[in-house]
């Protein structure tokens, strides 16, 4: 049997297709939902032994101090992490605000937020050991203060395989808010090979402007924010390089604004396709001055691609809504997360193809949502895509405005274990053979085809982490049946080859170390 699938493989393959696309996943706290009470949600992650965090800030006491509770792979609390499964933090007896957690390929954290210095809110990066403790070894005592004369914030962040980490927020100057973003180095301080001294500032407009998100893709940066002046809101999508140059291919200026049919617009999410396209998702207000979600593509020149949806735009019908986040899975496909309102507000989980169509085999005719309490406002404020076949999300449960829990949940997706109906096989070793593995830092990684040579002559050989993010990617034809991949920028840890050919997907796991 010339493909032969190993029984483990098979198996793990099955049980993700038994799992219905678009459902609570009822492994998780028994019914995929988990309440918790007096504190906010604003990130989530799973890391690499697929654990789940939630970052946000607990006002228990009515100090806002930041607040990671980590859980296990069934909903229960980690006790090993932190105090009994919770890492709670007040940085100088003052209000702080924790934004954004990442995990990193050592199993560290770096989390992103916003401390209260007197009259200055400033931002803050700090990282996390492994079991809930600051590590001192980065910045300061663990943490890094970016600016302690201006006001500032960092609401996303992303990590390039080097270990570089970079910021988007905004920073005060001379009374108005400002695009920002920033660059650190592995250890903590600001890395100089990037704008002025570690910080872009990024005015469009003499406005009031500000970023919420960020995406690293190879060596491209994409953000998404929004201008607003005299109540008048306009969408921003900027595109740069690792060093901090605005691309002037993306729309001449290396950004664009955005008012969708002439109404406020506002962009949250972004994301960036395997071709370069830039996705954004927010929302736009009608003349009734009712938002309603809002998904944006653009071009390499920054122009709106026309052949997504309705002239590069998707937009939500059915009732107000806004799609607060956003993320890309390792097939192109786009999901958005927020709310949408009957009589008050349901999470809200949509999922796009990459030309704008809805996925009809997602949940409810490609849209999930639920609820934790029918009597209070609820959203997602953040979810990611993991480990090929759940999403996580986080977010508000509130009483009119009156933020009193926040909500967790996972859901069930086939989100990259399917491709054109071919489940995605891990080879035998007779026919596949990666080598060496687990292999050393910078080492070049060598795949044997050979046995499949008669079939396939080209292949898009990717590596992605243990999330489906792609890290790297390329197109080649085997020299002597031997595929190879440089690993030099990829950082330690495990990952996944994966080998791509027509409507076929070979996958495999492997560690760097």
């Amino acid at each position: 049997m010339k493909y032969l699938v190993s029984i483990l493989a098979f198996l793990a393959a099955f049980d993700s297709f038994s799992q219905k696309n678009g459902t609570s996943d009822s492994t998780f706290n028994q019914s995929g939902l988990i309440k918790e009470n007096y504190a906010t949600s604003n990130s989530i992650c799973v890391d690499n032994s697929n654990k789940t965090l939630v970052l946000g800030h607990d006002n228990t006491t009515g100090g806002y101090n930041i607040y990671v509770k980590r859980y296990l792979n069934n909903g229960t609390v980690d006790k090993m992490f932190g105090t009994n499964g919770v890492f709670e933090n007040d940085l100088n007896n003052d209000r702080d605000y924790g934004r954004c957690i990442v995990p990193l390929s050592d199993g560290k954290y770096i989390i992103s937020g916003q401390n209260s210095m007197g009259s200055y809110f400033r931002t803050f990066i700090l990282r996390l050991n492994n079991d809930g403790t600051i590590d001192n070894t980065f910045g300061q005592n663990g943490f890094t203060i970016i600016d302690n004369n201006a006001n500032s914030d960092a609401w996303n962040v992303a990590v390039d395989p080097k270990g570089s980490i970079y910021a988007a927020g905004y920073k005060t100057i001379n009374g108005k808010m400002n695009c920002a973003i920033w660059k650190l180095n592995t250890n903590g301080s600001l890395a100089s090979n990037f704008g002025t001294s570690g910080e872009l500032i990024l005015s469009t407009t003499n406005e009031n402007e500000r970023l919420f998100d960020i995406e690293l893709r190879a060596n491209t940066i994409a953000v998404s924010g929004y201008s607003n002046k005299n109540g008048i809101c306009e969408g921003i999508v900027a595109v740069l390089d690792t060093q901090g140059n605005l691309d002037k291919k993306f729309n001449s200026k290396g950004y664009v604004k955005v008012n969708y049919q002439g109404s406020n617009t506002y962009l949250k999410g972004v994301g960036i396709l395997s071709d370069g396209r830039v996705v954004s998702g927010g929302a736009y207000t009608n003349i009734s001055n009712e938002y309603f979600g809002l998904v944006a593509v653009f071009n390499k020149n920054g122009v709106a691609d026309s052949a997504f949806s309705t002239n590069g735009y998707y937009y939500y019908s059915s009732s107000p809504s806004f799609f607060i986040t956003l993320q890309i899975d390792c097939k192109d496909a786009i999901y958005v997360g927020g709310y949408k309102t009957k009589v008050s507000s349901d999470i809200l989980l949509k999922k796009l193809n990459t030309n704008g169509s809805l996925d009809v085999n997602f949940a409810n005719n490609s849209e999930f949502s639920t609820r934790f309490n029918l009597s209070n406002n609820e959203a997602i404020e953040t979810f990611v895509v993991a480990n090929k076949s759940k999403i996580v999300f986080a977010g508000r449960i509130d009483s009119y405005g009156s933020y009193s829990a926040s909500g967790i949940g996972r859901v069930n997706v086939n989100s990259c274990a399917e491709v054109n109906g071919v489940i995605e096989m891990q080879l035998s070793k007779e026919h596949i053979n990666i080598f060496p593995n687990p292999l050393k830092f910078g080492s070049i990684i060598s795949i044997n085809v050979a046995e499949l040579m008669d079939e396939y002559q080209s292949w898009t050989l990717q590596l992605t982490d243990m999330n489906g993010k792609l890290i790297l990617e390329n197109l080649q034809s085997p020299m002597n049946g031997i595929l190879k991949l440089e690993t030099t920028p990829v950082a330690t840890g495990v990952y996944f080859i994966r080998l791509n050919c027509i409507n076929k997907s070979y996958s495999q796991r492997i560690i760097i170390n």
